[in-house]
């Protein structure tokens, strides 16, 4: 007998809706502080404090404002007794409650026209993960990209193995400080194309940063400077949730980290609900050893700086195809470097979201994960892709994908069906021997 995920949780998850306890309330406001009680009139200031004080059945609320921090969950609920962590929505459905990754605001620039024209750097003693202007996330050289030699005369134009070539002594890739050097008329040409060109700079709305040695480098491609805008480096961040269970996060808008969500160690039955999260290499991303995780009613986005290119990938205009290769490139290391959902774990349900404007919607490589009623949309690489652990179902989701690939199944153990209003504007590709469609 085949019983879906969704089936599973549902029969668990009722019976107990009527047994839970209602615990108690702690509120947390960026006016509070962490020495009070956690109540409505004394709230803490911090969700590190909440999350530490909170006993199985308690509800977290989070006032309007801003949290800079980082914060790791390591105590659990019950299943008749979740611990709720609940954001404030405004009238209108607003995300009034926002978790922020800690960072800096980047001062004391200074030109560097040892670079090039344009450049600008500027003292930061670590490596950011992150590089935001007016809170957009801005492309950031990867250090491998930038520990590589200069050149000694920049080509005209870059070639497919200036971006993907092997790290080696004869590395043909292009060094970080090439690609900070570059004229902003500098063309890309590659296979993904065909014949056609596109202008590196332009997909990047005319910005490239870069760090190496305690400095972040900046380029403006176009006239510019960094002291008109505000430029933030952030480290770090983001919610981990670490060998715990029955955990609920919902209403909750995350952005400026390198994962917005991490699940990781024996974490069992987190469930994820109607949260906006935005930024980073992934919003949510599931380790191998959890399993019982929902994911549903989210909106995801890459809140790139040019996020309105990535639908591109056609004959007529390959700019989403360029940042598919910048992504994959340039900011990762020969890895596509932004997924909405990328699951690794056991039993995990994917329901109910709207991903858009990144590279691949979601990445289901875990066992008996199911797929189910997801619009994802503007993908310049895939919109959802399966891996050769996967196993479970991908059923009801419309895809409408810029890119090349709607759905990639890289395996025969996964029963994958496409409906939905959406328009396939791109090839379901199946790289299996045997699916039941």
């Amino acid at each position: 007998m085949n019983i879906s995920i969704k089936s599973a949780v549902t029969a668990i998850f009722l019976p107990l809706m009527f047994l839970q306890s209602s615990g108690k309330e702690i509120f947390v406001s960026p006016s509070g502080n962490d020495r009070n009680p956690g109540s409505r009139q004394a709230p803490l200031a911090t969700i590190t404090a909440a999350a530490a004080r909170a006993k199985a059945g308690d509800t977290v609320n989070i006032a309007p404002g801003v949290y800079r921090e980082k914060v790791i969950f390591r105590k659990s609920g019950t299943p008749a007794a979740p611990i709720t962590f609940a954001g404030t929505r405004g009238k209108n459905g607003e995300y009034l409650s926002i978790i922020e990754a800690p960072g800096v605001t980047v001062s004391n620039w200074q030109p560097a026209p040892e670079i090039a024209p344009g450049v600008w750097k500027a003292p930061l003693p670590q490596r950011p993960d992150l590089v935001m202007m007016d809170g957009r996330m801005i492309a950031l050289i990867n250090r491998w990209t930038m520990a590589l030699p200069r050149r000694k005369e920049l080509p005209q134009e870059i070639s497919e193995e200036m971006f993907w070539d092997k790290f080696s002594p004869q590395c043909r890739r292009l060094a970080g400080f090439d690609l900070l050097s570059l004229s902003p008329e500098t063309m890309v040409r590659h296979r993904y194309f065909g014949k056609r060109k596109e202008r590196f700079y332009e997909v990047l709305a005319g910005v490239l940063a870069g760090w190496h040695q305690g400095y972040l480098y900046l380029r403006f491609a176009r006239p510019g400077k960094p002291q008109q805008h505000r430029i933030t480096a952030t480290r770090g961040g983001g919610f981990k949730v670490q060998n715990a269970s029955y955990l609920v996060f919902k209403n909750l808008h995350m952005r400026g980290s390198r994962q917005q969500f991490r699940l990781s160690g024996k974490s069992s039955h987190i469930t994820l609900d109607s949260n906006l999260l935005m930024h980073g290499g992934s919003r949510v991303y599931i380790e191998k050893s959890v399993s019982n995780t929902v994911v549903k009613n989210c909106l995801m986005t890459a809140g790139f700086i040019r996020d309105d290119l990535f639908k591109l990938r056609s004959a007529a205009d390959m700019r989403g195809g360029l940042l598919y290769l910048i992504f994959k490139y340039v900011i990762g290391v020969s890895s596509s470097d932004d997924t909405g959902v990328r699951d690794y774990g056991e039993n995990t349900l994917i329901s109910g979201n709207v991903i858009i404007r990144g590279l691949i919607g979601i990445g289901a490589g875990g066992r008996n994960c199911e797929v189910e009623n997801n619009v994802v949309r503007e993908m310049s690489s895939v919109g959802i892709c399966t891996y050769a652990t996967t196993s479970g179902f991908a059923t009801g989701n419309t895809a409408a994908v810029g890119g090349s690939v709607a759905v990639n199944l890289a395996t025969s153990d996964v029963n994958a069906e496409l409906d939905g209003e959406g328009q396939l504007s791109g090839r379901v590709i199946v790289d299996a021997e045997t699916v039941n469609e």
